[in-house]
């Protein structure tokens, strides 16, 4: 387990190279994942379907204050 007791915040992974790697860090890798995708349904979405411990958050990396907003609520969850 390369990342066991790690998280991988990854961005646009609800679909796509994103998911692959969301997918991989999870399933065979042991990191929590961070499904970041700029939909909460979406993300949330996937992160249900991931074999894993996943959660999810709506980013929008464009946005400084979304990505304060989202790294602060990963910092104090994990």
């Amino acid at each position: 387990m390369l990342l066991n007791g790690k998280v991988a915040l990854i961005t646009g992974s609800a679909k796509g190279i994103g998911l692959a790697i969301a997918k991989e860090f999870a399933e065979h890798n042991g990191a929590t994942v961070m499904i970041c995708t700029r939909s909460d349904g979406r993300a949330k979405r996937v992160a249900v379907l991931l074999n894993g411990k996943t959660d999810f958050a709506n980013i929008d990396v464009t946005s400084d204050a979304s990505i304060v907003k989202s790294m602060t609520r990963l910092l104090a969850a994990h």
